[in-house]
């Protein structure tokens, strides 16, 4: 048996600030979520692995623009 659940499109971008615990796993799925928004994205407090390095450089090979500062 498969639960379903609707996920609605936001008609206009939220505009939140969400802080979550800082985690290179964490790091690594807001990039995801990062590079499937609409608009720029800031992510504040990231923790760099080489996992994360290696998924910038895949979004950036796929054509993202990313900034570190």
């Amino acid at each position: 048996m498969s639960e379903i659940y609707e996920v609605k499109k936001l008609c206009r971008p939220p505009g939140w600030t969400v802080e979550v615990p800082g985690s290179k796993s964490i790091t690594n799925r807001a990039l995801l979520m990062a590079a499937l928004s609409d608009g720029p994205v800031l992510l504040e407090g990231v923790q760099f692995s080489d996992d994360s390095r290696y998924f910038i450089q895949a979004m950036q090979d796929l054509g993202f623009h990313t900034e570190i500062r």
